[in-house]
């Protein structure tokens, strides 16, 4: 093995991916998450079964434990277009590879004073 190779190990990607993760949304401000395990997915695509509610669920269990007692009613209660930004921001930073994540750019967004 030479030195620019490193080596696997399960243990340190287990404990790199249960460190808070955070992104800065122009619109919502910082956003701090965890990124979901194996375990986590598998459990969202077995019981939801519509793709609006495995992204709502996915945000919900990515926000909840940076944020001391939200609560599934709290993100529900969310305004839509809120609920479809954080969708569109998280799930492509729920991954733990640096080759999976998205190159950085602006949040999409209409620009300021233009109607929908």
């Amino acid at each position: 093995m030479n030195a620019k190779q490193k080596r696997f190990n399960p243990g340190k990607i287990i404990r790199d991916s249960r460190r808070i993760q955070e992104i800065l949304d122009p619109d919502l401000g910082l956003i701090r998450y965890v990124i979901l395990r194996h375990d986590d997915m598998a459990e969202i695509m077995k019981k939801y079964q519509d793709p609006m509610e495995r992204g709502f669920q996915m945000v919900f269990r990515m926000l909840r434990p940076t944020n001391p007692g939200l609560m599934e009613q709290d993100i529900r209660d969310l305004p839509f277009d809120v609920v479809c930004r954080l969708m569109t921001v998280l799930a492509p930073k729920n991954g733990y590879l640096p080759s999976n994540q998205p190159k950085p750019v602006e949040t999409v967004g209409l620009p300021e004073g233009a109607a929908p």
